[in-house]
């Protein structure tokens, strides 16, 4: 147990000047660590364990990314506390080993983009039964990977874990779920689940520039569809640095990334893969004709649209980088990227007022806005080499956190960082509900991996400029089919130990 780091806390809190400040804000304080549920704006909601759960200094180890958008994800130490965000993950960490008895050690490892990293090491320690870690925090992507292996513990064999509560999606955990088994969890125990939400950020002097009516009216009427993007700005374009070219220089209606910025219409268009049948079972629900008339819109929007831009890819999404200060810079009125955007330093430092909205539907016949969440938002499960056990600990753990999570964590990024720091108008703050509550995530992403990358089809024609996508389905179709079969078989293979 950690309880020196309340006195190192209170002294870091005496001396600590916290940055993140923009108009309107209300001022950040530091608080001392307290083991008590905090005061929040709604009811608190229980974790329903026993309240007398006590293990005695057990350790809980957990293995995690210690990249830049993750580092503060799981921990921080009280030296790194250095916004309300991270104040909240620390009082977190303090909360569940007072809550539970246990001990919490973070592995952190910088993976850069080798994301299967982790995953590998998982599988090693399982292989070699090293008793090393006890949860990881995987990249959603890759944790596909082991549910055929045995590797991961079976989640539904595991006490202390109420699969139906709030802090877990609903939907990651039902598409997650195949024959009554189920490796990993999502939800608001991870702040990537919410950081790694895509959204269309607009830069509101350049809207009434250019005399766009309100877009969030737009957006309210149902009316923020591709095509009233494509006609909006089809007409905006300029050369800002007189070389008679157009080039990464100049102001556009619209700028995008061709993988990422690709994926996330499979979301705002619902445009399904991969769906569970009657039987529980993963089955084919592509609609061709629909991918088709999507693919061709989203070429002619990325690439003959005069009014967009389309940014080369850099290894590792470095782009969004690149994005982030063109946009900050008044040289994009619209642009889809991760609420994690504004989160930067160019964002907080913006002259201009910008607002937030949902990515575009499909058409006005879509009755609701969908965001997409990033591939690479963390799961979280428990590996194989735990003891039987110390099961009923490490599901308590899993509760406790993403308790703690649900009615606190989230509550200081949603509404005190989001809405109350980053968030510039009280209509960027209500789109946010919107954009929030309508994630959804296809299982064909969940599995990608498992069927052979099928869900990068669509993100790999529109980088290759190839609006075709019945020939490439055609030819693809059968080994889809079959993996999907596969994994349908092989899925829980080894797991109960």
């Amino acid at each position: 147990m950690k309880l020196s780091r309340y006195v190192a806390l209170l002294l870091c809190a005496i001396f600590l000047a916290l940055p993140l400040v923009s108009c309107g804000s209300p001022e950040e304080t530091t608080s001392p660590v307290t083991t008590d549920p905090p005061t929040t704006t709604e009811a608190w909601i229980s974790d329903g364990l026993d309240p007398e759960l006590n293990y005695e200094g057990e350790k809980v180890r957990v293995l995690a990314r210690g990249d830049e958008w993750y580092y503060d994800e799981m921990s921080v130490t009280s030296e790194e506390v250095m916004n309300v965000i991270d104040q909240s993950v620390y009082d977190r960490e303090a909360y569940v080993e007072e809550r539970l008895g246990v001990d919490l050690t973070v592995e952190k490892r910088v993976i850069g983009t080798d994301y299967n990293a982790l995953e590998n090491l998982a599988r090693t320690y399982f292989r070699a039964g090293t008793d090393a870690i006890d949860i990881l925090a995987s990249p959603s992507l890759q944790a596909a990977n082991l549910t055929t292996e045995g590797v991961m513990w079976d989640l539904r064999q595991v006490e202390n874990i109420d699969f139906s509560q709030p802090w877990y999606s609903q939907d990651f955990v039902d598409l997650a779920t195949l024959k009554g088994i189920t490796f990993f969890v999502a939800g608001d125990a991870t702040l990537s689940y919410m950081r790694y939400a895509f959204c269309t950020f607009v830069n509101l002097e350049l809207a009434a520039n250019y005399g766009i009516p309100s877009i969030y009216k737009t957006v309210d009427d149902g009316k923020w569809t591709l095509d009233y993007l494509s006609t909006t700005v089809a007409n905006i374009y300029d050369d800002l640095n007189d070389n008679g070219k157009k080039d990464e220089g100049d102001r556009y209606g619209f700028a995008t990334s061709p993988k990422t910025g690709t994926d996330v219409f499979y979301s705002s268009f619902d445009l399904k893969m991969v769906a569970k049948n009657e039987d529980g079972e993963l089955e084919n629900v592509i609609d061709v004709d629909k991918f088709q008339s999507a693919l061709a819109a989203i070429c002619d929007l990325f690439y003959v649209n005069p009014g967009s831009i389309t940014v080369k890819f850099i290894e590792g999404d470095l782009e969004y980088y690149k994005m982030i200060t063109a946009f900050a810079s008044d040289r994009y009125l619209f642009t889809n990227m991760r609420l994690i955007s504004v989160e930067s330093k160019e964002f907080m430092d913006m002259e201009s007022n910008y607002g937030i909205i949902p990515t575009p539907k499909w058409n006005e016949d879509q009755t609701e806005y969908k965001t997409y969440v990033h591939d690479l938002y963390t799961v979280l499960g428990i590996i194989g080499t735990v003891p039987e056990e110390k099961l009923s600990m490490m599901g308590a753990f899993l509760e406790a956190f993403s308790c703690y999570s649900y009615n606190a964590t989230r509550d200081v990024y949603f509404e005190t960082a989001l809405k109350g720091r980053y968030v510039r108008d009280h209509e960027s703050r209500r789109m946010l509900d919107i954009i929030v509550e309508s994630r959804y995530i296809d299982g064909g992403w969940i599995y990608n991996q498992r069927l052979d990358s099928f869900a990068c089809t669509l993100r790999d024609l529109v980088e290759a400029k190839n609006s075709n996508w019945a020939s490439t389905y055609n030819s693809k179709k059968g080994s889809l089919n079959a993996n999907i079969k596969v994994l349908n078989h092989r899925f829980g293979y080894g797991s109960g130990k």
